[in-house]
């Protein structure tokens, strides 16, 4: 599904983030939860993307869940692990629950040089306890009721 919507729909993201032909680099938001190993996403953006991956990583001891904008970039929580000057990046998520990690990790991305990022959210985690769900849980209720 990836691939697919990459290749129907990457020129009007890519055009979205201000970006002429495409992403140089893509990066993929690390996991929030500490998981060790290589990303599951890895190889599977890899082979969609047809650009190097630049590696961006929790720093070791960094809080699993500081996710404000300013703590992530402000604590460092977030490293690039590679050169970004100047390049275009596509950013990709697994999930998207208050998108603090995705903003951390493209404002990561623009303090090391980046000069645009593009972001593509595989999936959204919808907790309904969570406060900010709600108006997402209206609308699509509304939605729903509009289609009924």
């Amino acid at each position: 599904m990836l691939a697919r919507f990459l290749h129907e729909h990457s020129d009007q993201v890519c055009r979205a983030a201000g970006m002429a032909v495409g992403p140089e680099l893509a990066a993929i938001v690390p996991s929030g939860q500490g998981r060790p190993g290589l990303h599951p996403l890895l190889g599977l953006v890899a082979s969609c993307v047809g650009v190097p991956i630049v590696p961006l990583s929790t720093a070791p001891g960094a809080a699993a869940r500081a996710r404000g904008l300013a703590d992530g970039v402000a604590a460092g929580w977030l490293t690039v692990g590679g050169a970004v000057a100047g390049a275009d990046v596509l950013l990709v998520d697994d999930t998207w629950v208050s998108g603090a990690s995705a903003q951390s990790a493209a404002a990561a991305l623009k303090a090391a040089g980046a000069r645009r990022v593009a972001l593509v959210v595989i999936g959204r985690h919808v907790d309904p306890a969570d406060p900010r769900s709600a108006e997402f849980l209206r609308t699509l209720r509304s939605q729903s009721a509009s289609i009924s």
